[in-house]
């Protein structure tokens, strides 16, 4: 058997190498980019080799085997110009009892393929490395490195990154306390670079986090959270600040009250261009949050839960001195309340609940007039009026089982949404109401045979306050009927057959004597059949096929007449023979059909509606899935497709996708 060393070496090696071959081949100037990355994986690499070289390492690690965790993930991806790589590796060594490390390593790389001359690639690398060291029960000693570079050559900005961090702490973790179920605190300290917009700062990082769970005072469970991270880079700073306090307390059975309290800060500085300015993010955010619990009766209860959230953002940004102009601040604040009151039922043979929420915001921003002619180069414009908004709604959800072999759910809501500002240039005041019903009825005919009946009626009007708008005031209504039947016969044989029946009207509340009507429709028709036979214990065919007819047209809601407009038949068959020459592999060739004509209606010189052939689309091809599975912990899936399409007046062109997938846990 091969030494762990030997592991860790020849997949350093084959890593390294296949970033080379990656990079020159298709990088170009890339290898630049990763040299210094390449450089930071070997030395972590060889660090790690040495360490399991060391006596002792094979007793430490049999002796704490049950404590590991391996995973390695590759991944591949091809479709249309779009190409992805995906790596994902996770290991843990124990050197000795006491030692060990965790290394996790994340590694993905896009490419758009547009030409020859037009490569553009977004790569993302991510280091975690960890090495622990029990120095007594409750005492651990650590050491974190950490590297994450990001080049994005797709959007066009400069979102290019580079962060490296060495950090040094300890973490006590008791595993006896008196009147707490868990306690830990866990300070550390080191040294961050990070490098923007070729600007590199570098300077100390600051860690704690305090966690105390379940500590009992009387009759009150008490639970404190505090997180703090502060960044000291040249002219950077990087701060956050997390509290967090719950007190819970449990009268008697399905009786309780929680109290939360939690106020999280957060500072950045970052830079907004290649000269080196700056922008202040400031953000301060406080939560309030009650939840009580309450048996009526058994089996009866309910569930209120209030909520205060409260939160500024500053962001101010830092012009150059030469340019002898002030600071440019904008501000938003937030200011929500939600209730929420929930009544629920469960019995032997029915259940259900009814809810009903209310919340209200109000949103207040600050931002300079200067700001307002000036291109959106910030990073959070605030460019927005000022507004009040509030939400009230009811749920109604019920559930009953009349028989053995039938059943039936009930849902319904309503809902009033009000949105109002007090700009009086701004128009977009409105009101809007909804009403969803849902039904569903479930039939068991018998074992091997089921039907379920869906059925949903969804209503939204929408209301424009000033005339200015109102034009846009419409109904929306959408009515669906969906029936399902499954059916098995000796378990051989497995059937599905579903339709489905959509109607959807959009009606304006204004048209305009102008010849042009605003108000649509849409219709579809679905019909889905699956069928699947299993051959022999080692070979299953399956068919599938489904039919589509979509309609849309112009809507004359006072007379209920429609005007045609286009009318789509779509048709998607699948065949596929899966075979397993093994228990833990399958091989699934098969054969995909899509098939899409589509009709347009004009007017005649007559005034007569015509129907004329617009245009035709045909999918048609092989597919290929293969799937490895020796063990729950070892999985490979291979799925290959290749599509040749035929349109109307245009010249056929293939289409080939291509994933593969790679999942090895041990």
């Amino acid at each position: 058997m091969k030494s762990p060393r030997y592991n860790i070496f020849l997949f350093s090696v084959c890593y390294c190498l296949f970033n080379k071959w990656y990079n020159c081949h298709f990088g170009g100037s890339r290898i630049s980019v990763y040299l210094n990355l390449f450089l930071l994986r070997g030395i972590v690499f060889l660090f790690i080799w040495f360490f399991t070289s060391v006596p002792g390492y094979s007793q430490g690690r049999k002796a704490i085997a049950s404590d590991s965790v391996q995973q390695k993930t590759i991944k591949f991806n091809q479709e249309f110009y779009s190409y992805q790589w995906q790596l994902f590796f996770r290991h843990q060594w124990v050197i000795q009892p006491r030692f060990r490390i965790n290394l996790n390593e994340s590694y993905t790389s896009s490419l758009l393929n547009l030409s020859t001359q037009n490569r553009k690639w977004k790569d993302s690398q991510t280091l975690n490395t960890h090495f622990e060291y029990q120095l007594l029960q409750d005492v651990v000693l650590k050491s974190i490195l950490s590297s994450v570079i990001f080049v994005d050559g797709q959007s066009g900005f400069s979102n290019d990154l580079n962060i490296h961090s060495m950090l040094f702490g300890f973490d006590y973790h008791p595993k006896q306390l008196r009147k707490a179920s868990y306690f830990q605190l866990a300070p550390v300290v080191g040294i961050k670079a990070d490098k923007r917009f070729d600007f590199l700062d570098v300077g100390p990082n600051y860690n704690l986090n305090f966690r105390l769970a379940d500590y009992q005072i009387a009759d009150y469970q008490n639970n404190l959270y505090m997180h703090f991270n502060y960044d000291f880079l040249n002219d950077r700073r990087n701060e956050d600040a997390t509290i967090q306090y719950r007190i819970h307390r449990k009268f008697y059975e399905e009786t309780a009250d929680t109290l939360s309290f939690l106020i999280d800060q957060k500072y950045r500085d970052y830079y907004i261009s290649s000269e080196g300015e700056l922008e202040n993010f400031d953000e301060k955010a406080y939560l309030f949050q009650n939840k009580l619990w309450y048996q009526i009766q058994n089996g009866v209860g309910l569930n209120w839960t209030n909520e205060f959230k409260n939160r500024t953002v500053k962001i101010t940004q830092e012009l150059p001195a030469s340019t002898q102009a002030s600071e440019e601040t904008r501000r938003r604040s937030d200011f929500r309340v939600d209730n929420q009151l929930n009544f629920f039922v469960k019995k032997d043979r029915y259940a259900g609940f009814f809810k009903i929420l209310y919340w209200t915001q109000e949103q207040l921003y600050q931002t300079p007039a200067a700001s307002l002619q000036l291109p959106v180069s910030y990073r959070i414009a605030f460019i927005a009026p000022d507004n009040k908004s509030s939400f009230f709604g009811t749920e109604l959800g019920l559930g009953h089982r009349f028989l053995k072999s039938d059943s039936i759910g009930f849902g319904t809501s309503l809902s009033r949404l009000q949105y109002d500002t007090p700009d009086t240039s701004n128009f977009d005041d409105r009101d809007e109401f909804r009403c969803d019903v849902k039904l569903a009825e479930f039939h068991q005919f018998s074992p091997t045979c089921r039907l379920r009946i869906d059925a949903a009626v969804n209503l939204h009007h929408l209301v424009y306050i000033f005339g200015e708008r109102s034009a846009d005031n419409n109904w929306n209504r959408i009515f669906r009927l969906s029936p399902v039947i499954d059916y098995s016969f000796r378990s051989r044989v497995f059937f599905q057959q579903a339709f489905e029946v959509l109607a959807n009207y959009v009606d304006y509340d204004f048209e305009f004597d102008t010849g042009d009507v605003k108000s649509f429709v849409y219709r579809k028709f679905l019909s889905k059949s699956l069928i699947d036979y299993q051959i022999t214990s080692a070979m299953k065919l399956g068919f599938s096929y489904r039919l589509e007819y979509e309609e849309n047209g112009k809507l004359f809601w006072e007379k209920w007449k429609e005007q045609p407009l286009l009318l789509r038949e779509n048709n998607w068959i699948r065949f596929t023979l899966t075979y397993f020459p093994k228990p833990s592999i399958r091989i699934i060739p098969g054969i995909n059909f899509f098939q899409r004509n589509e009709w347009r209606y004009t007017f005649t010189r007559e005034g007569e509606l015509k129907q004329e052939k617009y245009q035709d689309f045909l999918s048609l091809g092989p597919l290929f899935n293969l799937v490895y599975e020796p063990h729950s912990k070892l999985k490979f899936v291979c799925s290959l497709t290749r599509n040749q399409i035929q349109r109307t007046q245009r010249k056929n062109y293939y289409i080939t996708n291509i994933d593969v997938e790679l999942n090895w846990n041990f």
